[in-house]
């Protein structure tokens, strides 16, 4: 990074360093979040990133470069703590999936300022990417001539009944502040909120009113519609403050004031030629996707991730356009990756594939096995308790045998790990009329979803499964798959990743079709969820006749 600061350049080092400062955290408290001197350094680093960015974002060139020089001065001062030589990053979600930006903590920041009087301020950030919020809160209050201090902590136990386990000296030093006004910093909240509620109980057990806790989540939610009861009476009896998100801003600058959004599904009814399209989308699970007009479409963006996410995206989509499987990507602002628009019609579920088309889905399946990622090789190991789950729980205990047979049964050796598709789904191919394109190919292996990095042996049972419907055009696939990408073996190891994809898809649409109840995407995906379940019970235990629950 040069002289001259640049916001956008900032918040890709922020992005990078935050993770390895939230992993560096976690390393030291294994057990429980103490004070940990050796961890000090590190948040130190990432406040004065945070002070550089707060100082752009107010169009402080010269105080931004201040702040970047302090913080060249405290990463070159780092050491590495004892057991932190490899730590494992977790990527934040917001930055990398949610169209989270820092600027709209700034914002919240602005916002709660009123309410804080002369009180000192501590920030509390619920990691991973609750740390960096909190310190990017921090430093925007402070440049306000606010008193700050942050710390962060780690929610532990089941995802709907998280807690916190506070060590004694930092209980002591946020006792210590009771006096002192504490706002809780994180994304979300998600269905329970009970990150958030974890962090009120441990406030109000050591002595600080809900009158000085505020909330600042990513998002206001109706507090009854959250799963935990604690999440429910810490969202109501604390000020909750939710700062402006930019992201219309931004889109109207990579694409133009008449920018539209298409997320959550729009799509099926906003873009003039794709209205009337049968598909079930859940509305909460899409990327945030924009198009530059509705009638006649010539771009669309789509969040691709802040800092080297979406870089990673954008060079994938570059290997797959010229390839010949995907839209051109224009390029690359602020997390929002520009792609041409594809005129064309989705391809329809049951629709059925001509030879060609067959074989262009095997082509690309072979250009995505080439996708592949470090680490070690996959052997379908890590899917075996989501089958044995999902298959038992949709049938009954009846199917534990041979489901666990199907598990035993595997031979063949392990098989590299890529960047899978992860959604061979019927409506993300495009006839263009030049042959199937395939769109949204570009993260759903980094999404929160499984499979993950997976085989790719994934996409092609997903493959089977989603654009076939005769045992012959399946084999003209796979034949086509194997002859084009050398992976004879994948034949050994598509029944089990075909049972595992089927599996996952029967949880998927379940739980789906729960959540969205009796509207039109939950009728949609109990459907689907009824030919899964079919498909499934067929390919574990094949009867004549097996009942689903």
């Amino acid at each position: 990074m040069g002289p001259q600061p640049d916001r956008d350049a900032i918040v890709d080092l922020i992005v990078d360093f935050a993770e390895v400062e939230s992993a560096v955290a976690d390393t030291l408290n294994p057990d429980d979040d103490d004070e940990r001197t050796l961890l000090a350094p590190w948040r130190e680093a990432l406040r004065s990133l945070t002070d550089a960015f707060c100082a752009s974002c107010a169009g402080g060139t010269r105080g931004a470069a201040a702040a970047l020089a302090r913080a060249r001065t405290s990463l070159s001062a780092l050491s590495i703590p004892p057991g932190c030589e490899r730590v494992e990053t977790r990527a934040a979600e917001g930055f990398s999936c949610f169209a989270l930006y820092p600027e709209q903590y700034v914002d919240a920041a602005r916002r709660v300022r009123p309410t804080i009087g002369d009180a000192p301020v501590v920030c509390l950030g619920l990691r991973s990417i609750g740390s960096v919020l909190a310190s990017t809160v921090a430093s925007a209050l402070a440049a306000e001539g606010c008193r700050t201090s942050v710390r962060s902590v780690r929610p532990r136990g089941h995802p709907f009944d998280r807690t916190l386990k506070l060590g004694p000296q930092l209980s002591a030093l946020l006792s210590s502040h009771a006096a002192s006004h504490f706002l809780i910093v994180d994304e979300g909240p998600g269905m329970s909120g009970s990150s958030f509620a974890s962090a009120v109980d441990a406030l109000t057990r050591l002595g600080v009113p809900s009158s000085r806790i505020t909330l600042l989540p990513a998002w206001q939610p109706d507090p009854r519609g959250l799963r935990s009861a604690r999440a429910q009476s810490a969202f109501s009896a604390c000020r909750v403050v939710v700062g402006a998100s930019p992201v219309r801003d931004v889109v109207r600058d990579v694409l133009g004031r008449s920018a539209v959004d298409v997320s959550a599904g729009l799509w099926r009814s906003a873009i003039a030629s794709l209205r009337g399209t049968p598909v079930a989308v859940h509305p909460q699970h899409e990327r945030v996707k924009f198009v530059d007009s509705p009638m006649q479409p010539r771009l669309t963006g789509r969040f691709a991730g802040l800092g080297r996410h979406g870089r990673i995206r954008f060079e994938r989509a570059q290997r797959l356009h010229a390839a010949g499987f995907g839209p051109e990507p224009v390029c690359l602002s602020r997390g929002f990756l520009v792609l041409r628009w594809i005129d064309g019609t989705p391809f329809s579920a049951g629709q059925p594939l001509t030879p060609a088309g067959l074989d262009r889905v095997a082509a690309y399946i072979a250009a995505v096995a080439r996708e592949r990622v470090p680490g070690e090789a996959d052997d379908g190991h890590e899917l075996d308790e989501m089958v044995r789950f999902n298959t038992i729980t949709a049938f009954g205990e009846h199917f534990t045998r041979p489901v666990e047979a199907l598990l035993e049964a595997r031979e063949w050796s392990q098989a590299p790990r890529c960047a899978v598709d992860g959604r061979m789904l019927p409506h993300e191919w495009i006839d263009s009329g030049n042959g199937l394109m395939k769109v949204d190919a570009l993260d759903h292996h980094a999404d929160d979803f499984l499979p993950g990095c997976r085989d790719v042996a994934w996409d092609v049972a997903g493959a089977c499964v989603e654009m076939t419907s005769t045992p012959h055009e399946r084999e003209r696939l796979v034949g086509q798959y194997v002859l084009q990408s050398g992976d004879a073996g994948v034949v050994q190891r598509l029944p089990f990743f075909t049972t595992a994809y089927l599996a996952w898809r029967v949880g998927y649409t379940t739980m789906a079709a729960e959540s969205l109840g009796r509207s039109d995407d939950g009728t949609r995906f109990s459907r689907a969820a009824a030919r899964y379940r079919r498909l499934l019970a067929a390919h574990v235990a094949p009867t004549p006749r097996v009942a689903a629950r």
